[in-house]
């Protein structure tokens, strides 16, 4: 059993309280203040200098505040505001930044309207709407573990290693294959770093069953997927130390890690497709939310946009419905965005990129950019909550786990809306609910001794 203990003074975001009425000390006006300054600035420059250096400028500011955000919520903890706001610097404010290295095909103009509303919208998710309902956190003061979960723990090292050889021999899944090695990974990562096991032993464990992930699952294709499985195994671990080091290691690999990623799709589009058509496709899906997002309000400013109301939200509850069942089921907001964009290629299963405050725009227009930081709060709020109450209490392991997969999940969300955080966070948990249940309902049974009867003598 883990043992916590309150810490006063703090909301677990590296925000404090006040002594006395327990709300929140105002020093975050201040700190909002230089961001909306950050902010009028990188107008100043649009407006004296260049568009191109205004939308670099905002891009800047947008990365810092990102940061910001990401090395205070949670403190050690890699919480579910963090990773938001570490898709957020990816997919939304490293392109503004790039766009000034290498233009895009959208007038400044509007790449600067969707980054402000990207960065005001991120200001008020946390710097009011976080610090609002922030609650007082825990801090583990040790780490325990039962038998079960040791157990737990060996049975899944070895579930990961039977995976992976009968991968390697040619035995795969119809479906499901690479969301069934996200999950035992994560399950494993979880349950290891609450054992008894050294730290540095099952770390190591994991790095090693990371790079079988990418060697076996990873193509070229799906890098947001291998950033969300390393950015969860991150998060298990790194409560374990009282000090932020995991984050710092995350933000010293992110450049370096990203630019090999980078690379890596490139040369394998270049493979699939002819090295004519590959230029500029390894870093394509990354500024593509940036782009999007611009295209959608230029688009809507000249009339050629039809504001969707709930329909994405709609597509997006009813993901897992089987198209067979219900043919003219309605699509996901990517593949809407192809057939705005992209139409010839619609028949290839394209699917675009806009962003979660594109989803709210092509939504609701400028209603859905000013709803949208309640929207994004509520679910960093929401999980986050869940994530320190499931670490304070001895609730099962498999629980934490599954709110690890949808905090990872908080880059799909970023980069492109519910749609695509929804389906791909979907399978991985009824992948873990089904895990959960063989692990304990026939494995660790069939482990555990028999109890005598006592009636016999």
């Amino acid at each position: 059993m883990i043992k916590s203990k309150r810490v006063r003074g703090t909301n677990g975001t590296g925000q404090f309280r006040d002594g006395k009425d327990g709300k929140l000390v105002e020093a975050s006006v201040g700190a909002i203040i230089l961001w909306l300054i950050g902010l009028a600035f990188s107008h100043f420059v649009a407006y004296s200098v260049s568009e191109a250096a205004g939308v670099a400028c905002l891009g800047v500011v947008g990365i810092l505040h990102s940061a910001v955000q990401f090395w205070q919520q949670g403190v050690n903890r890699i919480s579910a505001g963090a990773i938001f706001a570490f898709g957020t610097a990816l997919f939304v404010f490293f392109p503004a930044l790039y766009s000034y290295y290498e233009p895009f095909d959208v007038p400044s103009h509007y790449l600067l309207l969707a980054c402000s509303a990207a960065l005001l919208s991120q200001v008020v998710t946390f710097g009011i709407l976080i610090p609002l309902t922030a609650r007082p956190s825990f801090e583990r003061s040790s780490f325990r573990t039962s038998d079960r979960l040791t157990v737990a723990t060996w049975v899944l090292f070895l579930g990961n290693i039977l995976f992976y050889g009968a991968v390697a021999s040619g035995l795969t899944l119809p479906f499901g294959t690479r969301e069934l090695a996200f999950t035992l990974l994560v399950l494993f990562a979880v349950c290891a770093s609450r054992s008894t096991i050294s730290a540095l032993v099952s770390g190591l464990i994991c790095l090693a069953f990371f790079l079988l992930y990418t060697e076996f699952m990873f193509t070229g294709l799906g890098r947001l997927v291998l950033g969300s499985l390393g950015i969860a195994v991150a998060a298990s671990y790194a409560p374990r130390w009282p000090d932020r080091r995991v984050k710092l290691a995350i933000i010293v690999l992110s450049v370096p890690v990203l630019t090999y990623m980078i690379i890596w799709r490139a040369e394998y589009t270049a493979d699939i497709r002819g090295v004519e058509n590959a230029e500029g496709s390894g870093i394509a899906s990354v500024i593509a939310p940036l782009i999007r997002f611009a295209q959608l309000i230029q688009w809507d400013q000249s009339g050629m946009i039809e504001y969707a109301g709930l329909g994405t939200l709609f597509a997006s509850a009813v993901v897992w419905i089987p198209r067979a069942l219900w043919p003219n089921k309605p699509v996901g907001f990517g593949a809407e965005l192809a057939e705005l964009f992209t139409p010839h290629l619609v028949q290839f299963g394209q699917s675009d990129a806009a962003s979660v405050w594109g989803e709210s725009y092509y939504s609701f227009g400028l209603a859905g950019l000013i709803l949208s930081p309640f929207f994004i709060g509520a679910i960093i709020i929401g999980l986050d909550g869940l994530m320190k109450l499931s670490e304070a209490r001895e609730v099962p392991v498999t629980v934490y786990a599954a709110l690890l997969v949808l905090a990872s999940g908080l880059v799909d969300l970023a980069w492109n809306g519910t749609f695509t955080y929804v389906s791909r966070a979907g399978l991985k948990l009824v992948i873990l609910a089904a895990l959960t249940l063989v692990t304990y309902r026939v494995i660790l049974p069939a482990w555990e001794p028999s109890r005598p009867d006592p009636t016999r003598k």
